[in-house]
Parts: C-alpha cells; structure tokens; sequence
C-alpha cells in the first residue's frame, strides 16, 4: 500500500496544474492516476485472497473470502453514502458542494 503514495502526490500535481492551466484539461492527464491505483488493488486483493485460502482452516476459507469481498462492496455502497450526504447538506448554499462548475466545487470553501 506504499505505493498509492505517489500516486497520491502525482494526483495532487496533476490538480495544482488544473487549477492554473488557462485552458481546460482532458482526462487523459487522469489515467496514469487511476490505471497505477487499479493495479495497486488488484495486487492487494489478490495478495488478501491468497493469504485467506493458505492461512485459515478450510471450514473458514469460503467465509473469510465472502467477508473480505463483503467489505469491500460495503464500503463502497457507505463512500456513495457519505457523497450524498455531503451533496444535501451543502448544495443549497453558495459555495456547496460538489457543485457543476469543478473550479468551484471546493471543500476549503465551505
């Protein structure tokens, strides 16, 4: 999981550069971004799959890998939630978010 943290700094670049380009960005300046973090959870779900068939009991084995699939799919249902959440408690306002415009769509606004 080390990895994701460049990731994250070439994210956070890519954004400054957005922000002070003139012109507008296409997303091709996203996709090193995502494809570099896809295979990073890729190579951990794998990894924590295998560690659940060869580490535990084979009563367990089934079980433990349902879990494991089972929180992944509820955390992203509660990621989706939490957006929401955000959107109806902010998007009245002026400055809400997230909002159509992307320059303006801010948290350090609010």
């Amino acid at each position: 999981m080390f990895v994701t943290i460049p990731i994250f700094v070439a994210a956070a670049l890519v954004e400054l550069h957005r922000r002070r380009a003139a012109e507008a960005l296409t997303f091709w300046w996203l996709l090193p971004q995502y494809f570099m973090l896809g295979l990073v959870e890729v190579f951990t779900f794998v990894g924590q799959l295998e560690f659940f068939y060869d580490e535990v009991t084979d009563g367990t084995k089934s079980i433990s890998s349902a879990l494991f699939l089972s929180a992944v799919g509820v955390g992203s249902w509660m990621s989706s939630l939490l957006v929401k959440l955000v959107l109806r408690a902010t998007w009245e306002k002026e400055r809400g978010w997230p909002r159509r415009a992307l320059n303006l769509s801010k948290l350090d606004y609010n």
